[in-house]
């Protein structure tokens, strides 16, 4: 009866018998006090918008998540590898993206929105939805909070843990297919445009290296920056974590002015080059996706400016309406740069003067440089015709996606 009873204790509330995961006792070195780091760098940085989250805290309904290491950040949000204490087995970790006061209800609305249609389609879509919602009180305002499924580094670190920082042909058709799956999801089942909304071009221009540690989740264009990959095993994080409290270390330094501590980004290492078959790609950053049709626009087409500059399409260059197909034009780009491991039109990418949307368009309609060309006249009635001929030598145009 004594047993019976404590299992139903167990059933009931299971947070009582979760052991809080050990973490480490001491702080990776690596930030300066005097210089800025993360999240500070941000133009416009206020660290009374961001939650103040620190190893330890137990957030949500019946604190029911404690934060253990963080993970990414962007202008918007900062996101943490939770360990969930009210679930004894299964998923015990979580991410928990943790909103500013001052970010709208659109970006959470609209991942609420996809991860609903996601549960209507059970089979594997490469996006990364939440699973569950709610808000936390800070000193300042409320928090809105979104859980997920923890997930590794985003592709760019994961490309860079690859031979020549790229993979191989096999690998990344692989991967492309994964994304056409994603974007069909969005624009099929969703009507939603992933970069779909305009944003500060002097705010993009400033920060369009990602420097001092600057997510590109800010801009939010389909590029490796927003694209997060999958662990190479289900149980590989709850694994890491918990043969050694070390792999939870993250540099920190603390701020006088503000009095808080700004933590590193968690990195979770290397991995050996078979497991990357395994590694599957999640779409993520909808805070500047657009739906289709919802009426904002009132009929008219949508000709504001979107996407960075290497990534932008023509038929918004030329305003001319875009719509979904803007997104397979950013693919197109990204299948590129994966195979290539440089940009397709050195506009953004290999130029380094300000960007021209001149040259841009030039760039599109007259193909690479000369210098890739090779120029020869063939001889043809009624007269000659000059024809150019592409070496496109550094090119795997087998490769089929």
């Amino acid at each position: 009866m004594k047993g019976k009873f404590k299992e139903r204790i167990r059933e009931s509330f299971p947070f009582l018998f979760v052991k809080p995961i050990k973490l480490p006792d001491a702080a990776l070195p690596g930030f300066s006090d005097s210089v800025l780091a993360e999240e500070e760098t941000i133009p416009g940085y206020d660290a009374k918008e961001y939650f103040n989250a620190t190893p330890e805290r137990t957030i949500g309904p019946a604190s029911r998540y404690r934060l253990l290491l963080k993970f990414a950040y962007t202008a918007h949000s900062v996101t943490w590898i939770a360990q969930d204490l009210q679930r004894k087995q299964g998923d015990r970790l979580v991410a928990v993206k943790i909103f500013n006061i001052t970010n709208t209800d659109d970006e959470r609305d609209l991942e609420e929105y996809i991860s609903y249609k996601y549960t209507l389609n059970p089979e594997y879509v490469p996006i990364w939805p939440c699973t569950e919602k709610f808000v936390v009180e800070g000193p300042h305002g409320k928090h809105s909070c979104l859980i997920y499924k923890p997930v590794r580094e985003p592709m760019d670190i994961f490309l860079e843990r690859l031979p020549n920082n790229k993979p191989s042909v096999e690998l990344a058709k692989a991967q492309l297919i994964f994304l056409l799956d994603g974007l069909n999801h969005l624009h099929s089942r969703c009507g939603t445009v992933h970069t779909g909304k305009y944003y500060d071009p002097s705010y993009i221009s400033s920060n369009i290296s990602g420097g001092g540690g600057l997510l590109l989740t800010d801009i939010l264009d389909l590029t490796p920056s927003n694209i997060y990959m999958s662990f190479e095993s289900e149980g590989f994080l709850l694994d890491n974590v918990k043969q050694d409290p070390g792999n939870l270390s993250m540099k920190r330094k603390y701020n006088r002015l503000t009095d808080r501590f700004v933590y590193g980004c968690h990195r979770f290492g290397s991995f050996p080059l078979e497991d990357a078959e395994r590694m599957r790609p999640k779409i993520s950053g909808f805070g500047l996706a657009h739906r289709l049709g919802d009426g904002n626009n009132q009929g008219q087409p949508n000709t504001r400016i979107i996407q960075r500059p290497p990534f932008r399409a023509p038929e918004v260059i030329l305003g001319c309406g875009w719509d979904c197909k803007a997104d397979i034009w950013n693919f197109a780009i990204l299948a590129w740069y994966l195979v290539q491991g440089t940009g397709l039109f050195s506009q953004g990418f290999d130029d380094p003067s300000p960007y021209q949307l001149k040259a841009h368009i030039a760039d599109m309609i007259n193909g690479p440089n000369p210098t890739l060309m090779k120029w020869a006249e063939n001889v043809g009635a009624p007269g000659n015709i000059l024809t150019v001929h592409f070496l496109m030598s550094r090119v795997d145009i087998s490769m089929e996606v």
